[in-house]
């Protein structure tokens, strides 16, 4: 490897958000559950077989 390629790579590696993602995939995985159900109920991809989608697109209320 060069050495332009090796200081990406440390770069890369030390890069802050980065940093947050792995120590979240470490310790926090109820919380990116909580994230990953958050985004497919936002694009819609959740519970599409059943109509959840939807619930928010014509709320019924009692």
């Amino acid at each position: 490897m060069s050495k332009s390629s090796t200081s990406f790579l440390v770069q890369l590696v030390y890069f802050f958000p980065l940093q947050l993602l792995f120590v979240h995939i470490k310790k926090n995985q109820q919380l990116l559950l909580f994230w990953f159900m958050l985004f497919l109920t936002i694009t819609g991809n959740l519970g599409l077989k059943y109509g959840i989608p939807y619930l928010f697109l014509a709320p019924e209320y009692l």
